[in-house]
């Protein structure tokens, strides 16, 4: 189906995927109503007509939502229902998935296909006071009184929309309506040459074909009011078709034609309520200001200590300091020996660029060969012990691990007893030859039985060693030590590899992954302690990979039991390490600003290119958690687009926006405003607030304050501002909060590793 749009404008506002357009209407091809298509054929030869032949009449019916809107065509409301805030410079709107939806009917017969037939009314307790029984401000009614037989079936001082009957009714048999005292729908509901200037379509810019509708296309109805006066409003989106007639100026007479209106009835297709208070909430761009100053200059990952030494304490004469710099945290520390004491812990993020643990992750088989002894300090850094510990716990949420680590070991025995000769092995340096000769001794029959009863009997342990040793045959310690030290390219190598392969697979297979791993890290592990983020703070880190690779050798070494299982389990991580890459850097948001804005828009780049690593993590309610596959040069935390807003810029003034194509929906400055915009309030009967637009006279003077300033053309007469146009003024740009890289510490982190 064809649909007919106007050129967009283009909108200062950002979908989840890019800019979006507006547009002044999209015309459904046909509106809802009865046609009929007739042919004729006539045949004409050398003596003109000769015969003529004429089809019957097919008569067809275009339907479409008419009483009742189906929820799910609802896409957002401004305010959410239920809301409760400062709204007095807000103009209430609501935004429909149907981007024809506005313009399926008509108000009365002469409004042309570009009229909408759909408002939005804003109204007051007193002006719409609930059902005492209900508390509903609206009323259910069968379809029928809408469309009566009889004009004398609808109650005196009623004026009901002039309705045809329709063959096919769209949706349910009854609706919802309310009725409004004749003065109050005169005061609030929109002027017929007004509904243009209050309605538009929103569209995602994408690339593909225009004219279909697609899903994030949106009609947007806006109301004609702010809502300024403390206490319960109702907002109604009414039809209006059978009623425009009437918007300036109600009948003499009733439906009956026999009695002064007092009352007129509306279909309400979709209702909510919100509270309008005095006390001032603040919105987005007050919590983003406030955030990005309570973050600091240097938003890092570390605790706020005073210091007011240098930018790098010495670590030699300042371990403390330094250590704090380095985003450390003192912890309590049992000792393997039962004392009590500190130590220095750190997790995965980090405010500094994060050294390698020196010999690498792969030789970790313990808590303890992880700890790293500080012998200034006569302290221990924990961190990475603590990561191997982790992983030890989070190996008991794989259940195939075993069995998968089991067979890794299997497939090393086989690869022993595949290879009797040892050939190709690596001459194994002289402190590590030690072991692999011990483990052929104990496998030497009686020796493990002699080394015991010599113990009982008083003989010197290493006597019994050295007798084991020289009864142990050579070449079982020279097939061993092929095993442990085989020479890269070498059959037993090529076979270890396959076997290391095959482990990948079926950790793959069981869930197990570098970045899986770090998911499943507890949030105190990340963030130990509650200074290193503040409420209303942002704290930017680097990623130690070496602290996720240290949780993975936990978890691995679950199938750690002889010599050469620690060499598979080493070559294991080796791969597993190798095969996968981490998230360099990120973000952690504590604020309220995620919270209250759901759907908070990340974005990162780095020389352009876009560096966000999946989609943020909210681990509470106010806390954000988002990873960079580098080290950005910018960070914006945008405003969602489905949060736009329409209204005022400040109390009584609009900042204009341009309107030249390169520039379009730009602010023009803050100093570039229509001011005195209270004037162009209507003047209510007695009894109600000054809260409702004159929208033509608004729409007319920002379009000569526009002409004033090069954005619209200066005609006699003058051009009328196109709705999108005027929307554009009315619009409240997305807020976005926008962070510099923050300076990061070009020192690494040296440490030493305990010696045992």
């Amino acid at each position: 189906m064809a649909h007919a749009m106007n050129p967009p404008w283009a909108a200062p506002a950002r979908a989840k995927d890019g800019p979006v357009a507006l547009h002044d209407y999209w015309t459904p091809t046909l509106q809802a109503a009865m046609y009929s298509i007739a042919v004729q054929q006539e045949l004409t030869g050398d003596k003109g007509v000769e015969g003529t032949f004429e089809a019957p009449a097919r008569t067809f019916e275009v339907v479409a939502p008419r009483f009742t809107l189906d929820p799910a065509l609802v896409h957002a409301t401004c305010p959410v229902p239920g809301a409760a805030g400062d709204f007095s410079c807000v103009l209430p709107h609501i935004s429909l998935t149907g981007p024809t939806l506005p313009w399926e009917r008509s108000p009365n017969a002469e409004a042309g296909k570009t009229t909408p037939w759909l408002a939005l009314l804003v109204l007051t307790a007193a002006e719409l006071p609930p059902d005492p029984g209900t508390g509903e401000t609206d009323r259910e009614r069968a379809i029928a009184e809408l469309t009566p037989d009889k004009k004398t079936d609808v109650p005196a001082g009623v004026l009901i929309p002039a309705l045809s009957k329709e063959a096919v009714t769209v949706g349910p048999d009854r609706c919802r309506t309310i009725d409004l005292r004749a003065e109050v729908f005169t005061a609030v509901v929109p002027r017929l040459d007004e509904l243009p200037c209050l309605t538009h379509v929103r569209r995602a810019v994408a690339p593909g074909p225009g004219p279909e509708p697609r899903p994030d296309d949106v009609s947007v109805v806006l109301s004609n009011r702010l809502p300024r006066t403390p206490g319960s409003y109702a907002a109604h989106l009414v039809s209006l078709e059978g009623l425009g007639d009437w918007l300036t100026t109600l009948p003499d007479k009733d439906t009956r034609g026999e009695n002064p209106v007092t009352t007129v009835r509306l279909v309400s297709l979709r209702s909510w309520t919100f509270e309008a208070t005095a006390e001032t909430h603040p919105g987005f761009a007050t919590v983003a200001s406030a955030l990005r100053d309570s973050s600091g200059d240097k938003p890092l990952l570390r605790l706020g200590v005073p210091w007011n030494g240098p930018d790098a304490p010495d670590p030699a004469s300042e371990p403390g300091p330094w250590r704090l710099r380095q985003g450390y945290v003192p912890l309590r520390h049992r000792l393997p020996t039962g004392e009590r004491t500190y130590a220095w812990y750190r997790g995965p993020f980090t405010p500094v660029v994060p050294a390698r643990l020196p010999g690498g992750v792969e030789a970790l088989d313990s808590e303890a060969a992880a700890l790293i002894h500080l012998p200034a300090q006569n302290m221990f850094d924990v961190s990475y012990a603590s990561a191997f510990a982790l992983g030890k716990v989070l190996a008991l949420a794989y259940a195939d691990l075993p069995a998968t680590l089991g067979q890794l070991s299997a497939l090393g025995l086989e690869t022993i007893a595949r290879f009797p000769d040892g050939s190709g092995a690596a001459e194994p340096s002289a402190p590590d030859a030690a072991g692999p000769v011990a483990l052929s001794a104990l496998r030497v029959d009686g020796t493990a039985r002699r080394a015991f009863e010599a113990a009982l009997t008083g003989e010197a342990a290493d006597s019994a060693a050295q007798e084991s040793r020289a009864a142990a045959p050579p070449d079982l310690a020279a097939r061993l030590s092929a095993a442990l030290f085989p020479v890269p390219g070498s059959a037993v190598a090529s076979a270890y590899d396959q076997a290391v392969a095959v482990t990948l697979g079926a950790l793959d297979d069981s869930g197990v992954s570098l970045n899986r791993l770090l998911a499943a890290v507890p949030f105190a592990h990340l963030v130990p302690h509650e200074g290193l983020l503040p409420p209303e703070t942002v704290r930017f880190f680097h990623l130690d990979a070496s602290w996720v690779h240290a949780v993975a050798a936990g978890l691995l070494s679950l199938g750690i039991r002889t010599s050469l299982d620690k060499k598979l389990i080493g070559r294991t991580l080796e791969a597993l390490t190798a095969a996968e890459t981490l998230p360099v850097a990120g973000m952690l948001v504590r604020s309220t600003l995620v919270r209250d804005w759901p759907g908070l828009i990340f974005e990162a780049r780095a020389g352009g290119t876009d560096v966000l690593v999946g989609a943020p993590h909210v681990p509470a309610p106010d806390l954000a958690l988002v990873l960079f596959s580098a080290v950005p040069d910018t960070v914006r935390l945008r405003q969602p687009a489905q949060a736009l807003q329409f209204g005022l810029d400040g109390k009584d003034f609009i900042v204009l926006r341009y309107l030249v194509p390169d520039r379009a929906g730009e602010s023009m400055g803050d100093l570039v405003r229509l001011t005195q915009v209270d004037t162009h309030l209507r003047t209510p009967p007695a009894g109600l607030p000054r809260e409702v637009f004159d929208t033509g006279r608004l729409v007319a003077a920002l379009r000569d304050a526009l002409a004033a300033n090069g954005q619209w053309p200066q005609e006699q007469p003058p051009k009328p501002l196109s709705p999108v146009a005027a929307a554009l003024q009315l619009v409240n740009t997305p807020g976005e909060l926008v962070f510099a890289a923050p300076k990061i510490l070009a020192g690494t982190s040296p440490q030493e590793k305990n010696a045992e």
